[in-house]
C-alpha cells in the first residue's frame, strides 16, 4: 500500500518547479519506486495486491492545489496502466480515492506569494484544514476500504472514499462546465460572483 505523501498548497502560478517537482517526488515516483520494488516478485508468485492512495483531487483538481491534483492525477495514470499490464500475471492493482480524512496530512507552502491570490488561498487553506482535521472522515473508512480490497476476490481498480466524493464525481462527469462552476465550485466562496477575490 502506497500511501506517503503531502499537499504543496499554492496558485500555480506561485508554485516553483521546484516546488512541483517535490510535490512529484513524494506523491507519484515515492509510488512508482515500491511499485518497482514489489512487482518481480508479484509476477514470479503469479499473485499481489497494490493499493495506492489517491485523492478526489487527481480527478477533480481544486484550486490552490494544482501541484497535489497533478502528482495525484499521475499516480492515477501509471495506477490504470500498471492494473492492465499486470492482469494477465495475477496481480492486482486498486486506487483509493478519498477526500477530507481526519490524518493531519502534512501542507507545504508555495514559496512566493502573490497578494492577488492571498484572500483565496487563505480561505482554501482553511477549508483544507478543516476537512482533514475535526470536519474530516473517520481514518478507520479508509483503513476498512483496504482491507475490503486486500480480501476481496475481484477488487476493482477504483473506489471512491468519503461522504461527498462520490456525488462530487458523478456532478463533474455529468453537469455542463458551466453548471459546475456555478452548483460546485461557487460554494466554494473563493471568488466573488464579478470573478474577483471575496
Amino acid at each position: 500500500m502506497n500511501n506517503a505523501g503531502y499537499a504543496l498548497v499554492g496558485a500555480v502560478e506561485e508554485t516553483a518547479i521546484v516546488e512541483a517537482q517535490g510535490q512529484m517526488e513524494t506523491n507519484c515516483f515515492g509510488a512508482l519506486r515500491m511499485m518497482h520494488a514489489v512487482l518481480p516478485e508479484m509476477r514470479r508468485r503469479g499473485a499481489g495486491r497494490i493499493v495506492n492512495i489517491s485523492s478526489l483531487a487527481g480527478v477533480i483538481p481544486p484550486p490552490f492545489l494544482g501541484a497535489y491534483a497533478a502528482s495525484k492525477h499521475a499516480l492515477e495514470a501509471l495506477s490504470e496502466s500498471l492494473a492492465h499490464e499486470v492482469r494477465p500475471h495475477g496481480v492486482h492493482v486498486s486506487l483509493i480515492e478519498l477526500d477530507g480524512m481526519r490524518t493531519g496530512i502534512a501542507f507545504a507552502h508555495a514559496g512566493r506569494a502573490e497578494p492577488d491570490y492571498a484572500a483565496a488561498r487563505a480561505r482554501m487553506l482553511k477549508r483544507l484544514e478543516h476537512i482533514t482535521g475535526a470536519g474530516g472522515e473517520d481514518p478507520s473508512l479508509l483503513a476498512q476500504c483496504v482491507l475490503d480490497v486486500l480480501t476481496s476476490d475481484a477488487p476493482r481498480l477504483r473506489y471512491a472514499l468519503g461522504s461527498k466524493t462520490t456525488a462530487l464525481l458523478d456532478a463533474r462527469r455529468r453537469l455542463s462546465e458551466a453548471e459546475y462552476l456555478r452548483t460546485v465550485v461557487a460554494p466554494l466562496g473563493l471568488w466573488d460572483t464579478a470573478g474577483g477575490a471575496a
